[in-house]
């Protein structure tokens, strides 16, 4: 079991909305067929003359950001939602929190809500830290005495007692972001909606973050996270629910739902293909195929964490090179580089014109569920930045499984070179 998660007993009793052997309370959140359209203007007006005289420009389309999305949260659940951007999620939480009004169908909440949206937002530049903690409490029904009480708590989770007296435009954006996150979890909330607020700060600050998550929800508080962190959805969630353009896609045990969001996300980046990736390089040499095979030798682009992983990257070389090198990065969805290889084409490290070479690298994917992209890239080694071929996001593989901890693993590495 996951570090911070709960018991079967305690999930089941959640998801209910009541303690085992208590009668079943209302759920925290209903959202009930709900479906929400904008209008996208087809063009801006840029001056009251344009506007009054130009009245035919006032074409639009829309967009359906909801469609008929329906689903409870049950009292102390943690429930994630997963969706690729335009799919809906931040309408639903802003329309959870009351910030926008649906078309149609209902939402209802028995609890006070925290909404951390966006961190920041509200706050003033001009005022310091002491100020800025005052209008978000009073934003969120708490008086000034009671806020005054709590702000050296606030300070000290926010690690910023020696700026306390510094206007917030003169902050770091990391240093805000933790004010805003430590404002945001010491008011009283029955109902937390968190957007994509997790990663804050430096990793030490980060750990803490996830602490005071997993406290929350040993306190029985219900929240509701939206993340593309999809280790965070394994470890915290109770459920998770898909969004796709607006629809609920899939809903239920976290790791089936990471595992159908990770396969459409492939499904739409291999039938994208490599179209519009940027290539950088002097042409002297050219990177022509790369592709993964499985342990039998298959071409795939499918594995199940732990399988062992090879892939294969083939270049022509249109010149002589001296010290050549063939080589790739792999990198998560998030573009975070996880690994480099590097090998000589051949083993002098010298090529000649005509001459076509195989880079075969085969490593245990111990990594999470998820996509992984590779850039392929040929260079000479002693001098870097003269790079023959380079080429972005050139091949991507999915991860299939059960998600361990936060963050990539790092494999076990062979590297192969055939010269032909």
């Amino acid at each position: 079991m996951a570090v911070g998660s709960r018991t079967e007993a305690e999930r089941a009793a959640a998801m209910l909305g009541a303690p085992n052997g208590a009668a079943k309370e209302p759920p925290a959140i209903e959202v009930t067929d709900v479906s929400k359209t904008f209008k996208i203007p087809e063009h801006r007006y840029t001056s009251l003359k344009e506007r009054v005289f130009r009245p035919q420009r006032r074409a639009s389309h829309t967009f359906d950001a909801l469609r008929n999305v329906s689903f409870e949260v049950g009292r102390g659940e943690f429930f994630g939602i997963l969706g690729r951007n335009g799919s809906g999620k931040s309408t639903l939480l802003r329309t959870i929190a009351g910030i926008l009004r649906p078309d149609s169908g209902s939402v209802e909440t028995h609890g006070e809500i925290s909404p951390m949206l966006a961190l920041g937002i509200g706050f003033h530049p001009e005022l310091a830290a002491r100020d800025n903690v005052l209008i978000n409490g009073a934003l969120h029904g708490i008086g000034r005495k009671e806020m005054l009480r709590r702000f050296p708590s606030i300070l000290e989770y926010a690690e910023l007692e020696e700026f306390v007296d510094l206007p917030l435009k003169n902050y770091s954006s990391g240093m805000m972001l933790r004010l805003a996150f430590a404002s945001g979890i010491h008011v009283d909330a029955d109902i937390l909606l968190l957007d994509e607020i997790l990663a804050v700060g430096d990793m030490q600050f980060q750990e803490k973050c996830f602490e005071t998550i997993r406290s929350l929800q040993r306190d029985g508080k219900t929240i509701l996270l939206v993340t593309h962190a999809l280790a965070a959805i394994n470890q915290f969630c109770d459920r998770a629910m898909l969004l796709d353009h607006g629809s609920v896609v899939s809903m239920g045990d976290p790791e089936r739902v990471i595992n159908d969001y990770t396969s459409a996300a492939l499904e739409e980046i291999v039938a994208e293909g490599d179209a519009g990736a940027e290539r950088w390089g002097d042409g002297t040499a050219e990177i022509l195929d790369l592709w993964f095979e499985d342990v039998e030798g298959k071409r795939v682009n499918q594995f199940r964490r732990g399988e062992e992983i090879t892939v294969k990257i083939r270049a022509h070389f249109n010149e002589p090179l001296a010290d050549a090198h063939i080589g790739f990065s792999l990198r998560d969805q998030a573009n975070q580089l996880l690994f480099d290889v590097s090998e000589p084409a051949v083993e002098s490290g010298d090529v000649s014109r005509g001459t076509e070479a195989v880079l075969a690298t085969t490593f245990e994917g111990w990594l999470n569920p998820g996509y992984y992209s590779v850039w392929p890239i040929v260079a000479h080694i002693e001098e870097i930045t003269h790079i023959s071929d380079l080429r972005a996001n050139f091949g991507k593989f999915m991860i299939e499984g059960e998600v361990q901890g936060i963050g990539p693993l790092h494999p076990r590495i062979h590297t192969d070179v055939e010269v032909n």
